[in-house]
């Protein structure tokens, strides 16, 4: 955002379209080149959040932004980092899943999480045409590629990947393009729609002990805990690959152990981790209360 030219920056509430709609009627109404259409609104959304795992109502914060800018100077910019490979026809993310591809400006994908290849934080860009950069492609138009090439700073100072990475992105996409990970997709389904139903057994101990985000639809899951580190460690040492997530990664008081599930992963180690928080749960229950 600061590496933007925006003349300002605005939040609005977690994945809330009621909020996205108060803050461009807020804008709108204190700027009337923005209601003529004379100045662009940018609305900047992850499809996937890394953290609590929830989808974003895309096409309901589309439907918002063309209400109120008729003149079509609203332009959504999605990141599908968590999304590629996971949602959408053969891997292509939320956007496409959705059928709203010619309504967003930009989407970003990564090479890296589900294409298991180079990626990871968003710095650098890489563009569908052909250019080579770090750890993303841009989906785009071809002006906005060229507009990218000449101001995006980040992309201007990066150096080309090297050939095994790309030769790996390559064979990703292959695979995605061939349709030989759609069986893939659908045993994470299964297995996402198992977790979140074992995760209704750990409800019962409320929010004050244990906070369970049951209702995604995506492969991460929160589980939130005064003592992440200590549920983490449980589980860690049982054999189960979570982390404890905490501050400045998210709020002070969310804290939570975070877990990402995969293909690889059978229904019996699932089991196995519930059994492992509910052994510890009922451990955590008889210890004496800290003062």
């Amino acid at each position: 955002m600061r590496l933007s030219r925006a003349g300002k920056r605005v939040k609005f509430s977690h994945s809330s379209p009621e909020a996205l709609e108060a803050v461009l009627q807020t804008e709108i109404s204190a700027d009337p080149q923005l209601r003529d259409g004379h100045r662009n609104v940018f609305i900047v959304v992850e499809s996937v959040y890394s953290m609590d795992g929830d989808v974003a109502p895309i096409s309901d914060f589309l439907e918002v932004a063309e209400r109120l800018l008729p003149c079509k100077n609203g332009h959504f910019i999605v990141d599908e980092a968590h999304a590629t490979g996971v949602f959408g026809p053969r891997g292509a993310g939320v956007v496409q899943q959705l059928g709203v591809e010619e309504r967003i400006f930009i989407r970003m994908h990564t090479f890296g999480k589900a294409l298991a290849s180079h990626g990871g934080m968003m710095k650098d860009l890489c563009l569908r045409t052909g250019l080579i950069g770090l750890l993303a492609i841009v989906l785009c138009c071809s002006d906005t590629r060229d507009y990218l090439i000449n101001y995006a700073r980040t992309l201007i100072y990066t150096t080309a990947l090297g050939f095994p990475f790309l030769a790996s992105i390559r064979s990703a996409y292959e695979l995605l393009a061939g349709g030989e990970t759609v069986q893939l997709q659908r045993r994470l389904s299964q297995l996402i729609i198992y977790f979140r139903t074992r995760l209704e057994s750990l409800s019962a101990w409320g929010p004050s002990v244990l906070e369970v985000d049951h209702f995604t639809n995506s492969p991460i899951f929160s589980l939130r805990s005064q003592v992440p580190r200590e549920l983490a460690s449980v589980c860690q040492q049982e054999g189960y690959i979570v982390r404890a997530i905490m501050p400045p990664t998210v709020p002070a008081g969310k804290e939570r152990v975070r877990v990402c599930l995969h293909t690889g992963n059978t229904m019996e180690e699932i089991d196995g981790l519930i059994e492992t928080i509910q052994k510890w749960l009922h451990q955590t229950e008889k210890k004496p209360a800290r003062l």
